[in-house]
């Protein structure tokens, strides 16, 4: 709710609106005001995309009734005890590295 508020109604309603009408009044144009004008805009369009599916998430879960699991691999991951056994060796041949386990 609190991302909803800020993201979608408080930084388009304050900020853009004072960097577009304000900050050229009072400090008068400066070089690069339409491009730092048109890179807080696009912040704005990812926070659209984001809260879009944020909710498309929160939508499927509660008509689902279920809440599926992170989807994100644990075979990359390793903890302290796998990469303090890990030798790295290299070939300078073809810049390839080898991880041999000990």
């Amino acid at each position: 709710v609190l991302f909803l508020f800020t993201r979608l109604y408080v930084y388009p309603a304050y900020l853009l609106h004072s960097v577009w009408y304000h900050a050229p009044k009072q400090y008068g144009p400066w070089p690069l005001h339409i491009v730092f004008f048109l890179l807080l805009a696009t912040l704005f369009v990812l926070h659209i995309f984001w809260m879009y599916m944020i909710w498309k998430v929160v939508l499927s879960s509660l008509l689902s009734g279920n809440v599926r699991g992170d989807s994100r691999s644990d075979d990359e991951m390793t903890t302290d005890d796998d990469s303090r056994h890990a030798v790295v060796t290299s070939h300078a041949a073809n810049g390839m590295h080898n991880v041999k386990r000990a």
